[in-house]
């Protein structure tokens, strides 16, 4: 998983990566907490803090959970 681009506007698909990439995480790993996950120059990132350290071996199941969520059109709002 690279750095992707990031806007940060609601609907942006960079922003709906994002969300996408917490879910895939949560669904792998349920006991992760997300934490920081802010707009970088290059991109944006996620702290998790769990006790499983990520790996490369990690990169490819999470990309596919990613493409799972991706599958079923689910609806991603922002804000509450």
């Amino acid at each position: 998983m690279g750095l992707l681009g990031f806007r940060g506007r609601a609907g942006d698909p960079s922003t709906q990566r994002l969300h996408v990439m917490a879910q895939a995480v949560k669904r792998l790993f349920p006991e992760a907490r997300i934490t920081i996950g802010p707009a970088i120059k290059d991109g944006f990132y996620y702290d998790f803090d769990l006790e499983h350290r990520f790996s490369p071996e990690d990169f490819p199941r999470i990309e596919e959970k990613m493409q799972e969520i991706i599958a079923q059109n689910l609806p991603i709002s922002v804000g509450s």
